[in-house]
């Protein structure tokens, strides 16, 4: 079952013309520049030094909302509409569909990190945050795809995805105001801690060699 280039881009072009008259993805898309636009508007000038994890946060946010929550909602609801099972029925098979979804997903993830990395007036270190971005994107957009394959309706896939994913980002970015022995062991046990360490770390200006994984908690 091989892939085909054209069906690839008109399934990618059918979903960003669904998409983007969403309300839910268009109020998605949106969030993170508004909390980067409030960061900026709030922060010290005169206090150069601020916390990685304050600055990073819309990059979070806009990982997990668009790659981490939209994948198994748009998969979600093109079951319910039936839109799914005839897109199966024709030549495109199901690596094509997912493969356009996660380009799509993906693409707009990259647009409003790079607006709101530009809205903050930050630079990073270019290979220690692609490394990091990709290997977060990566990580939600398998995890949020996983569920939208298994769930049978928006409801059933909202009702998994969204404590999940809230979940492990809760985990990853609160981990140091926590302080505890047993959330860092269970932190420990998910990649995307470390992703979000790293992404934090580039944009404080480190490199992948600044960067180590622990090897006990």
């Amino acid at each position: 079952m091989y892939l085909s280039i054209k069906r690839i881009r008109y399934l990618f072009l059918k979903d960003v013309k669904d998409h983007l008259k969403h309300p839910l993805i268009v109020m998605l898309l949106i969030m993170p520049v508004f909390v980067a636009v409030l960061y900026t508007l709030m922060s010290d000038p005169s206090q150069p030094s601020e916390s990685f994890e304050l600055v990073s946060m819309p990059i979070l946010m806009a990982v997990l909302f668009l790659c981490g929550m939209m994948p198994a909602t748009s998969i979600a609801e093109e079951k319910e509409k039936g839109t799914f099972q005839m897109l199966l029925a024709s030549p495109t098979n199901v690596k094509e569909v997912l493969m356009a979804k996660s380009i799509l997903f993906f693409g707009l993830t990259v647009i409003i990190c790079a607006i709101c990395l530009f809205i903050q007036g930050l630079s990073v270190q270019p290979l220690p945050f692609a490394l990091f971005f990709l290997l977060s994107c990566t990580f939600y957009l398998l995890l949020s795809t996983s569920i939208g394959l298994w769930s049978t309706s928006q409801v059933q896939s909202t009702s998994i995805h969204l404590p999940v994913a809230l979940g492990l980002f809760f985990l990853a970015t609160f981990e140091p105001l926590i302080d505890q022995r047993w959330v860092s062991s269970i932190n420990a046990l998910f990649p995307i801690k470390y992703a979000y360490e790293g992404l934090g770390l580039s944009i404080a200006g480190g490199n992948v060699s600044d960067y180590y994984l622990p090897s006990s908690y």
